[in-house]
């Protein structure tokens, strides 16, 4: 047991997220996840960046080819987008378990 707690100590101290954070973010991010927005250029932006925008991290401008800029608080953005990353993760983990899942089953169908 303490080896496990000495593990998640470390982890904690590479910029490992909890699973409880990852939750928290997930919950915070979904209303934005359903939605798809199209900028001034055309150019369509996801849900994620959506909620970058209005949390104030990510601004969208015509001068710039992407049709964005991330703003001062490159600290937040970094924290937000390695969240985001963690789970995007965790959902092709869940995906790729439950196909390994249905292909077991149907093995042992045949």
């Amino acid at each position: 047991m303490a080896f496990k707690k000495q593990t998640q100590v470390y982890r904690k101290e590479e910029n490992v997220l909890s699973n409880e954070e990852i939750k928290e973010f997930e919950k915070e991010l979904e209303p934005f996840m359903l939605k798809e927005t199209e900028l001034f250029n055309g150019r369509k932006i996801t849900g994620f960046e959506l909620y970058l925008h209005n949390k104030g991290l990510f601004r969208f401008s015509p001068q710039y080819p992407s049709g964005a800029v991330v703003m001062a608080n490159a600290e937040a953005y970094r924290e937000a987008r390695d969240k985001y990353s963690a789970i995007q993760s965790l959902r092709y983990g869940r995906e790729q378990a439950e196909l390994k899942e249905k292909e077991r089953l149907q093995t042992l169908a045949i």
